[in-house]
């Protein structure tokens, strides 16, 4: 079942005003929802293993950290 018709069904044959301000919802939502997923999954790794943290006067590595991850990611 599609977006749309969820929409259609809540909405019960409205038209108008109703319908748009009811996709805008539901597509922001959902956009949302995808956006977190990618996220997830596409950085799931990181936070696993860890990243490597950077010594900023030598740009060379000191280590890797979680916390830096996670961090990174919010």
């Amino acid at each position: 079942m599609t977006l749309r018709k969820i929409t259609g069904f809540i909405l019960g044959g409205r038209t108008g005003a109703a319908v748009t301000v009811a996709n805008s919802i539901v597509n922001y939502g959902a956009v949302g929802f995808s956006s977190s997923l990618n996220v997830f999954f596409m950085r799931s790794g990181e936070v696993a293993s860890g990243i490597s943290v950077m010594d900023p006067e030598t740009n060379e590595v000191v280590g890797t950290s979680k916390k830096a991850a996670e961090m990174a990611i919010q």
